[in-house]
């Protein structure tokens, strides 16, 4: 269809492809030198992740597209290793997740609760349920300061 069209030429006649195997052996060769800028080498290497993403994708259902790819030299061999190990990293859980035998350390055990009489919901095994109660009863003198002044020399008449 007209999409493969577009997209086979921006590929060869547009040379898409051998400008994204520029910017990421550009980036590869600067992250090597381990040289510090202040700045990153450029700013945009996120949307051109994004970007190769989307192309590899569309290549895996069009094998003339993935043709096309495995053609330009460097795409297989050093884009598409960063493009997939970028998407592996970003596709974790922030943190690495918590194992199985974690899951349960800031929750009360299962051993602790029992099944109510129709079995559907679980309840704590307690003495006594727990219940705050207010610390300030209406009832009680309210003090702003620990020393009470108890005679009238303050009185306004």
């Amino acid at each position: 269809g007209v999409r493969l069209e577009l997209i086979i030429s921006l590929l060869r006649e547009g040379g898409l492809a051998e400008r994204l195997v520029a910017e990421f052996t550009a980036e590869d060769s600067a992250a090597k030198a381990r040289v510090r800028h202040r700045h990153a080498r450029v700013g945009y290497m996120g949307h051109l992740q994004l970007l190769c993403n989307e192309i590899r994708d569309y290549a895996a259902k069009e094998p003339e597209c993935a043709a096309v790819l495995t053609a330009v030299t460097g795409w297989s061999e050093i884009l598409l290793p960063v493009v997939d190990a970028t998407a592996r990293v970003q596709s974790e859980q922030l943190g690495g997740g918590v194992s199985d035998a974690d899951r349960n350390l800031a929750s009360s055990s299962l051993a602790s609760c029992q099944s109510t009489e129709s079995g559907d919901s679980m309840k704590p095994k307690l003495k006594a349920d727990f219940v705050l109660n207010d610390s300030y009863d209406d009832d009680d003198d309210f003090v702003l300061n620990d020393s009470y002044d108890d005679d009238d020399d303050d009185v306004i008449p």
